[in-house]
């Protein structure tokens, strides 16, 4: 999945950047599927489909699920569209409209329906539920409906009788990421506006005009009192990997490499991986304090012993001023920081926070200027304080930042 994401970058930038900012949950889900999941944009996807499906269709598939998040079908509610038939029909003729690459069979498209092109979503769903009689859908993409026993046809009161139809991904997962639908929404309009502020020059002038109007109502839906800057990039100068061995453990992980000959098969060298162990990537949970006492000077430094962190381990970014503003895996500088309050180290070092995010270790690069918990909580911590700033608990492990010479 991360050779598709790649290959998409240079047909795709926006959306690639979208993917990237994601993470990939091998799941039995016969196809693909995006949810949100613990604050993180998640693309689920069936191994077995992916070793059976070409490079350019896996691309084409990618598209349309960055597609559905893009339109906001994930946090659409339901109870707002009872037609279940006509919404289903909506949102995929809308996210395959403009896939140029090439897509599973049986996915769905507005010829089928007489639809006419450039229309949204529920533009489309008004059209097909106003629908009397409608072009047949293929027998291809048409659920089998389950048998219902004699004596037992009634239709629950409040129920579309109308099986649904069967889409190329599983819409299923949109259920939990609708459990919250506006945590949903700040989660995928902070991934979009991240994937838009990566682009280039020339790749954000080719971004389609519906793409730029979605990232302009991302960023006007940015929370009040919250500003946004761009930061540039640091050097790291902490040495992290004896630090973070020290804290939190020195574990051994199998790994395979294409690079290497294999013991079994060395004349194989590039098709029969050799597996070799390494030290084991930890679950490192980053926390920066982005309230109105961190310069941008300092936060540029951050970044740097951000990217040098993310070399070792998987690192979450958690942007927090005097609450939570932003989580996501860090895939490369940020170019964006949220924030600008009062500061409170409490909530993200809340039991349940952590305990989401399945953290084996934090990193709260921060000056201390703010009220911290009484106690500790049962992974390590590790107080990442500026030059000029003090430390904000008895517990925890304290180093200090280091400015470059300027």
């Amino acid at each position: 999945m991360h050779i598709v994401t790649q290959r998409m970058v240079a047909k795709h930038p926006f959306h690639a950047n979208i993917v990237a900012a994601g993470v990939f949950v091998p799941e039995a889900v016969k196809t693909m599927a995006v949810t949100v999941r613990d604050g993180l944009l998640t693309f689920i996807y069936d191994p077995a489909f992916v070793i059976a499906t070409e490079l350019d269709v896996l691309i084409g598939s990618l598209l349309h699920e960055t597609g559905h998040v893009l339109a906001d079908h994930l946090t659409a509610n339901p109870a707002d569209y009872p037609d279940r038939r006509a919404r289903t029909i909506a949102e995929e003729v809308t996210v395959n409209e403009w896939i140029i690459d090439p897509l599973p069979p049986g996915v769905l498209r507005i010829d089928q329906f007489g639809l006419v092109p450039d229309e949204d979503t529920d533009t489309r769903y008004e059209r097909l539920r106003d629908q009397k009689s409608g072009p047949a859908v293929p027998n291809s993409v048409r659920r089998v409906p389950k048998k219902v026993p004699r004596g037992n046809k009634k239709t629950p009161r409040g129920r579309d009788s109308t099986p649904p139809l069967q889409t190329f991904d599983d819409h299923s997962f949109w259920d939990g990421a609708r459990n919250d639908p506006t945590r949903t929404r700040e989660v995928i309009d902070q991934v979009v506006i991240a994937a838009a502020d990566r682009l280039s020059p020339d790749d954000g002038r080719s971004m389609s005009e519906a793409e730029r109007q979605r990232v302009r109502d991302a960023r006007g839906r940015m929370p009040r009192g919250v500003a946004s800057e761009s930061i540039d990039g640091g050097i790291g100068r902490v040495r992290w990997q004896p630090l973070l061995g020290r804290l939190a453990g020195r574990r051994r992980e199998a790994a395979a490499t294409f690079r290497k000959p294999s013991r079994r098969f060395p004349s194989l060298v590039g098709i029969v991986p050799a597996f070799f162990h390494r030290t084991a990537r930890l679950r490192v949970c980053a926390v920066v304090d982005t309230s109105g006492s961190m310069d941008a000077r300092t936060l540029a430094v951050i970044n740097g012993e951000l990217a040098a962190l993310a070399r070792l381990h998987d690192v979450t970014v958690v942007q927090c001023d005097d609450r939570v503003r932003s989580v996501a895996p860090f895939t490369g500088q940020i170019v964006r920081i949220i924030g600008r309050g009062s500061t409170d180290f409490r909530p993200p070092l809340e039991r349940d926070f952590l305990a989401d995010r399945s953290a084996e270790v934090v990193v709260y690069f921060c000056d201390g200027q703010g009220p911290a918990p009484l106690q500790a909580p049962r992974v390590p911590v590790i107080w990442a304080i500026t030059a000029a700033g003090r430390r904000p608990a008895a517990w925890g492990h304290m180093i200090r930042l280091r400015r470059s010479a300027s």
